[in-house]
């Protein structure tokens, strides 16, 4: 049986959790899987701080600095807090979708 996915095409609003004593991020859910086994994870994006570098002519000094960044983290559903009033959209939409699976 394979996992079930449900992707929104405008990500939705939300909290992530990080493990341990990681803290919260804001950041986007974009896609829920529902696997066989009754487990839910979510892809989210997340914004991050990203090292840059760039060198203007060979064999001068580099440049370097960081800058703001997105990734995509899988994340159980656990650790997921939907912030806008969406939540109860994207818990029918799962549903919906487990039910035709």
């Amino acid at each position: 049986m394979q996992p079930v996915l449900v992707e929104f095409d405008d990500p939705i609003p939300a909290t992530v959790r990080l493990p341990g004593l990681g803290g919260a991020v804001e950041g986007f859910v974009t896609l829920v899987e529902v696997r066989p086994c009754g487990e839910m994870w979510v892809r989210t994006k997340i914004q991050t701080w990203q090292r840059w570098r760039t060198q203007v002519k060979v064999g001068k000094p580099a440049i370097e600095g960081i800058g703001p960044g997105w990734t995509e983290v899988w994340a159980p559903s656990t650790a997921i807090a939907i912030d806008s009033e969406r939540g109860p959209e994207v818990a029918a939409t799962v549903k919906a979708a487990k039910a035709g699976a």
